[in-house]
């Protein structure tokens, strides 16, 4: 199938269009973009559809993001896209602010327990039985002109996402649609708040290894590296891996020779930064003791020991009574912690770490395991 693009190139041109879309039930997007050396995605090109026609933005032109703005805020216009979250950090970076409503046909199939993590192109052969090309998905979408099998690629993306959209419509229930918006809001305020720098460390997955002098370097290294990579809009990972600042945490050099055995340091970082991350290293490893983080357990298997077996049994006996995918309930940050804990906190470890429509399903499951 052929689609004829609207291309949108300039300021005026984009107002003009998000006022007319701003009258619409809803709208269908997604975006393109690069992202292999640098901290933030760099957008290549939005597509919106209202329903009929397909429209290609080009951020390489656009320099007023006001009006997509008002119209990504917009409670009246519902937003439907697939596997958001990219998508939503992109648009966040692009205009400030966060897309609501949205809906995720990802997450909508998740409801209907079809896979929680199904993708665009299985999605439409098994809902509509029609064929989407992958070969343009990683093609260079920064170029200019695009070619015609790009422009198809991406018209594509959103005009099969609107028979998506009407299925899901007609087959969630209220009471699902409302579980799958405040999942989408949750995922769109992420990118709004203010990451917490010191509490980085925690990520590493060694970390539990790690005295607490050590884990206090560790920390110190994860925040440099943070604030560097935002700095220079540098990948994390181009800058220093998460290897490296383990090892640089528990050996804690004092020289460069000694910095200079770090596994996958590159020899420009010790070069240009070596000094600095000595001066992190020397500098957190000598802070008082008594600001050290506490030591960190390691992470328990969501699979091991007899309680976390019956409440896994007991979370998917639910699900499937919800007719959901067992993984919108049965998710690594809410189970380890619980099965972590003993007996006796973990009714409030978990209702505390809880909000919205998982709280009261899984706090009754829990009270049951644990009776």
């Amino acid at each position: 199938m052929l689609f004829n693009v609207v291309w949108i190139r300039d300021n005026e041109t984009l107002h003009d269009y998000c006022q007319q879309w701003q009258q619409l039930p809803f709208i269908t997007l997604d975006t393109e973009f690069f992202r292999e050396t640098t901290f933030y995605p760099i957008a290549g090109l939005i597509q919106l559809s209202d329903g009929k026609v397909p429209y290609l933005i080009d951020p390489l032109t656009i320099t007023d993001w006001l009006p997509l703005a008002t119209l990504l805020q917009s409670k009246q216009v519902v937003k439907v896209l697939h596997a958001c979250s990219e998508d939503l950090e992109l648009l966040y970076q692009l205009t400030g602010v966060i897309t609501e409503p949205v809906f995720d046909t990802q997450i909508a199939a998740a409801f209907l327990n079809m896979g929680i993590t199904l993708g665009y192109s299985s999605l439409i052969q098994q809902l509509l039985h029609k064929e989407v090309s992958k070969e343009e998905k990683r093609s260079d979408w920064l170029r200019r002109p695009l070619s015609h099998e790009q422009e198809q690629y991406a018209a594509a993306d959103v005009m099969y996402l609107i028979e998506l959209y009407h299925y899901f419509d007609t087959h969630l229930s209220k009471q699902k649609q409302a579980w799958l918006f405040e999942d989408t809001l949750s995922l769109a305020k992420h990118y709004a708040e203010q990451p917490d720098y010191q509490n980085l460390y925690k990520s590493s997955r060694q970390a539990w290894r790690l005295s607490r002098q050590q884990l206090a370097v560790l920390r110190a290294l994860y925040v440099w590296r943070e604030e560097e990579a935002i700095a220079r809009n540098l990948a994390r990972g181009r800058l220093l891996k998460d290897n490296s600042l383990f090892m640089m945490a528990k050996y804690m050099p004092a020289t460069i020779v000694s910095l200079a055995k770090t596994p996958e340091l590159h020899p420009s970082v010790l070069r240009k930064e070596g000094e600095k991350l000595l001066s992190v290293i020397d500098k957190a490893a000598k802070s008082p003791p008594e600001t050290w983080p506490e030591q960190l357990q390691k992470a328990v298997s969501m699979n091991s020991g007899q309680f976390a077996k019956q409440l896994k049994q007991k979370v998917f006996e639910q699900a499937e009574v919800l007719g959901i995918c067992p993984e919108l309930l049965w998710r690594k940050k809410i189970i380890e912690p619980l099965i972590a804990a003993d007996a006796g906190q973990q009714c409030e470890q978990f209702s505390d770490s809880l909000q919205g429509w998982r709280k009261h399903i899984l706090s009754n499951i829990l009270v049951q395991t644990i009776s």
